[in-house]
């Protein structure tokens, strides 16, 4: 039997919030005259923060406030982007329900890029959607997406993508359907997939447990495993039970390199000097005491420098508020590497030539020496040999 309603999911994030929470109000008090006993969940309309909510139906029993919380839509970034976004989701869950009331995170999955075919709608795609290489995948011609006896089945494969189109494009082309990339984050096989997969996995379970619950979206897909729950617990990305963790499961230290913070914010290379600008000004733009840009160009002399200075400072000043290293594309996370082995090796090594050389130069400074006063003795003899008054005081001396 269902246990509480939300009345609208992903109410538009320009709906005027004050009709919005009037809608709710009106919504809430129906729902509890006919059914005293369910919970009254509220969609956040994508503006996630205590600004909006806080004071909004406080005291009201059996509330809970929904939020759907992806990375697919995030700017392209690197490995350690996308575990630190994953962990840091954990500071804002936690300041809304000590703020206002419990937090569902009512949809997520591990999808990483808008690669996923009809993630925008059918045939249809954001703008400026993919911004990444997209992998491709043999269409089901049999699909259960595409369904049976509707134009355009069973699935063409001798044909580019058919129409109707939106405005953007995501559909088959001559037998093919794209699907999340498996190489973004420097992937070299199935294995090394599962184990991104996996770490990036932990650390959202791990941010997600300081609320009240979570729903993986979606139950199951036709191809492509990151947005499929089934597939992912069959590959063992998941824990055993999701409703009860085990400590070997690392789900409760998954983050304990992205709670410290232990990365650096820095620019891009090869980005427009426009993005970087645009950063630069956001980073430093405001009264914010903690980012202090006030001499910064005289402290660094390219754009390059100033931004990685600024991006970094703001976003280890902001990360616990949810702030993100992405400036509009313009920066990206650095994990602060720890030495290899090879590298320990390499540095034994150098440390080793170094002492080597130290020793070496110290040898002919000594040798050099040594010949010098050895020179010197001769010389020494020798102008005792022609000097009449040295001579005549060895003589003497003899």
């Amino acid at each position: 039997s269902p246990i509480g309603l939300e009345p609208v999911n992903e109410p538009w994030e320009l709906t005027p919030i004050d009709l919005l929470k009037d809608y709710y109000w009106k919504s809430y008090k129906r729902v509890k005259a006919r059914a005293p006993h369910w919970k009254f969940v509220l969609h956040d309309s994508f503006r996630f923060g205590v600004q909006y909510w806080s004071q909004f139906m406080r005291g009201c029993p059996d509330i809970a406030l929904d939020t759907h919380i992806y990375q697919a839509w995030n700017a392209p970034g690197t490995r350690s982007d996308y575990f630190s976004n994953a962990c840091q989701q954990k500071y804002m869950v936690a300041e809304m329900e000590n703020a206002m009331m419990p937090v569902i995170v009512g949809e997520w999955s591990l999808g990483t890029d808008n690669c996923a075919m009809w993630l925008n709608g059918f045939n249809d795609n954001l703008p400026g959607f993919p911004n990444i290489q997209c992998r491709m995948t043999k269409c089901p011609v049999q699909s259960t997406y595409l369904g049976q006896g509707f134009p355009g089945t069973p699935l063409d494969i001798t044909k580019p993508i058919q129409g109707p189109y939106g405005t953007g494009q995501s559909g088959p082309s001559f037998g093919l359907c794209p699907i999340t990339s498996n190489t973004s984050f420097g992937q070299q096989d199935d294995y090394d997939e599962l184990e991104f997969t996996r770490n990036l996995n932990m650390k959202k379970l791990n941010a997600f447990a300081v609320g009240h619950g979570w729903y993986f979206w979606n139950f199951k897909t036709e191809f492509g495993s990151r947005w499929s729950f089934l597939d992912l617990v069959r590959k063992g990305a998941f824990p055993k039970n999701v409703s009860n963790y085990r400590t070997e499961e690392e789900v409760f230290t998954a983050c304990l390199v992205e709670d410290k913070g232990a990365f650096i914010c820095a620019a891009k290379r090869g980005v427009q000097h426009s993005d970087l600008d645009r950063g630069l000004d956001f980073a430093c733009g405001g009264n914010d005491d903690k980012v202090d840009c006030s001499n910064i160009k005289e402290r660094f002399s390219t754009l390059e420098e100033r931004c990685d200075w600024a991006f970094n400072k703001y976003w280890h000043a902001h990360r616990e508020e949810g702030a993100t290293c992405d400036f509009g594309g313009a920066a990206h996370l650095l994990a602060i590497p720890s030495p290899s082995s090879v590298e320990r090796q390499e540095f034994l090594a150098s440390s080793v030539s170094k002492e080597i050389l130290i020793w070496t130069l110290i040898g002919v400074v000594v040798g050099f020496s040594g010949l010098a006063v050895v020179v010197a003795i001769t010389r020494h003899r020798r102008r005792a040999e022609y000097s009449p008054l040295i001579g005549h005081a060895v003589n003497v001396n003899v």
